[in-house]
């Protein structure tokens, strides 16, 4: 019998929230975790001091960051999730670099990652001229959005950001296992992005 779990989100009266896991295969609620309204709003609070956090950081601050964020994790959906992450934290901090309005914070702005890549392409390549990282960015948000709607990547779109990427790094000597070569792709990318503003 296939067995499937589907996750419920439930207000309550005192402002709190309640994520209710059903089971398709007897439907019998199991209360996992109570929210409460400040603890949301915690969250999101952390969020924006994590966003303060990366702005400030030296390259070689980024790099360590970057690094134990995702080499803490085995799964691939989970480095393309938490990479995705990470990427658009810096073309946060790209944008708000180039952007003319004083004190703007793209992390607080309700544009998509996509809309990031296609601002951000109005103002030039990403990297180098030779080296233009933006058709990446669109392929790494694609697989983003197969984990997201999936539960897992498309293994050829991992292959054709892979692909695309080592046309233009052709010379660096990435690894060649999967977890490796992802984390590598990422680091190369978070470099060109930080390169952009931070140089």
């Amino acid at each position: 019998m296939l067995h499937r779990s589907i996750l419920f989100v439930e207000k309550k009266k005192q402002k709190s929230i309640t994520l209710r896991l059903f089971s398709f295969a007897n439907l019998q609620p199991q209360p996992k975790e109570v929210y409460s309204f400040n603890e949301i709003t915690s969250q999101i609070s952390e969020q924006q001091s994590m966003m303060t956090e990366i702005r400030n950081m030296t390259m070689e601050e980024f790099d360590v960051f970057a690094y134990n964020e995702l080499n803490a994790i085995d799964n691939i959906d989970l480095i393309i999730l938490r990479g995705h992450i990470i990427i658009e934290y810096l073309l946060n901090c790209y944008l708000e670099s180039i952007s003319q309005t004083d004190n703007s914070d793209f992390s607080k702005e309700h544009f998509s990652f996509a809309h990031k890549i296609k601002i951000a392409t109005h103002f030039g390549p990403l990297g180098s001229r030779e080296v233009n990282l933006n058709r990446e960015l669109v392929l790494l948000n694609k697989l983003r959005n197969s984990v997201a709607h999936t539960l897992t990547y498309d293994k050829a779109q991992l292959d054709d950001f892979f692909a695309e990427l080592d046309k233009k790094t052709h010379s660096l000597n990435r690894p060649s296992d999967v977890k490796g070569k992802l984390m590598a792709s990422i680091a190369i990318i978070c470099g060109a992005i930080q390169g952009a503003y931070k140089l």
